[in-house]
């Protein structure tokens, strides 16, 4: 039971060091998507596949109405994103150069017995002129910044958010990523078939949780309001 127990705190772990903003994998996929959660209630859907160095990717994917701008706004405001994006602490802005790029610092809560993890990231955001669809990504920059003692440094995390307009106002949003634990878990113990196992029992709670936040806080005032220079609405 006590073996279980620790398993299952490892794969929380895991959890955390996926959830630091939206970069593209370069690892090759391996595996089809399969469907491992579909919420009809909320319109989410989890998907997972395999990589070449056998990570498991994770894909959520809903629908909102809403404008392009408004979810710009949304994570824009960096001080609210520990309200909806699973297990965030705190967020905070390092740099900002120009309007579609800056530097963030992430604080991430840890279950017991591990420490919180914490991460830098360069964020970019582009949009494809054909479509409108807006394309968020976050390249790791851990040497922008010294260690912090307070906190063990993720070793990697992967994921993008794209934002694709349907029409009618409607936006397809996909939440796409991996991670690995920095810290005392070790590369054996990541790659074993029991952590594999867990994680894919485990990790569809990363996209659904986040998707739910987003979806819960997007239509308010505050970000519907907004307009950017820089994003073309459909």
């Amino acid at each position: 039971m006590r073996m279980w127990k620790s398993l299952i705190l490892v794969m929380n772990a895991l959890l955390v060091c996926c959830l630091l903003g939206g970069y593209l994998s370069t690892a090759r996929a391996t595996g089809q998507w399969q469907l491992v959660k579909s919420d009809e209630k909320n319109n989410i859907n989890i998907y997972y596949r395999t990589l070449a160095d056998e990570n498991i990717e994770f894909r959520g994917e809903t629908t909102v109405k809403a404008s392009l701008s408004s979810f710009i706004a949304l994570f824009l405001d960096l001080d609210s994103m520990s309200k909806w994006v699973y297990r965030t602490q705190q967020v905070k802005m390092l740099q900002r150069i120009g309007a579609t790029e800056l530097y963030i610092y992430t604080v991430h809560n840890m279950p017991i017995p591990f420490r919180d993890r914490d991460s830098v990231n360069i964020v970019r955001l582009s949009q494809r002129t054909a479509t409108k669809a807006v394309i968020i990504k976050v390249h790791d920059a851990q040497d922008y910044l010294d260690p912090n003692p307070d906190y063990v440094r993720v070793k990697r995390a992967v994921s993008q958010w794209q934002l694709v307009p349907l029409g009618d106002g409607e936006v397809q949003v996909i939440f796409s990523g991996y991670g690995e634990p920095g810290g005392n878990i070790s590369s054996a113990t990541f790659r074993s078939v029991l952590f594999q196992w867990l994680v894919k029992k485990f990790l569809w709670q990363v996209p659904h949780k986040t998707l739910l936040g987003l979806k819960q806080r997007i239509n308010r005032e505050q970000y519907q309001q907004q307009v950017f220079e820089f994003i073309a609405e459909p």
